[in-house]
């Protein structure tokens, strides 16, 4: 459109020395870099001191960890999509065990989240219902104030029912 760049202004109507326009340059923070899932198992080993950066990262690895289980859950829901129950839900979910990595990183999550100022009683309950402990996420469930959504019943119903594998639900 034959107006000028930026840069162009810059390099020709600034009238600031060299030595004032190279400090503000280095003055810029560089972009930022976002941690990928394979980098998140070293953050949290880090000595990261910022509780809400730890949770976070843990949240994000007890996802990243479940991610494999979502194959098994496809090809296991495939080969007995027509076994329904009496409601016509299907009758069965594929067997889960988390891993060691998976139970030690979902039992720092839960300690994290319960320790804040306002625990995410819901989140809390998942977490204890994927450990197998149902008795823990009904207690969760108990704490649990506010307006109760679908997302609440639908982890009240699976820990009735002591489902404790990861369960694909379209919110």
């Amino acid at each position: 459109m034959g107006r000028e760049s930026r840069e162009e202004i810059l390099e020709r109507y600034d009238i600031r020395p060299v030595a004032e326009i190279d400090a503000e340059k280095m003055s810029i923070p560089p972009s930022p870099r976002f941690v990928t899932n394979s980098e998140l198992s070293a953050l949290i080993e880090s000595d990261v001191t910022n509780v809400r950066i730890t949770e976070v990262a843990r949240r994000l690895y007890w996802r990243h960890l479940n991610d494999p289980f979502r194959g098994v859950y496809r090809a296991f829901r495939d080969a007995h999509k027509y076994e329904v129950d009496a409601s016509g839900n299907s009758a069965t979910f594929p067997e889960y065990l988390p891993s060691a990595e998976q139970t030690e990183n979902i039992e720092q999550l839960v300690k994290l989240l319960e320790l804040a100022a306002s625990p995410k009683w819901l989140e809390i309950a998942e977490l204890y219902r994927e450990l197998g402990d149902m008795d823990a996420a009904k207690c969760a469930m108990d704490h649990f104030t506010g307006e109760q959504g679908r997302l609440h019943f639908v982890v009240e119903k699976l820990v009735s029912l002591k489902v404790r594998c990861p369960v694909k639900f379209n919110y």
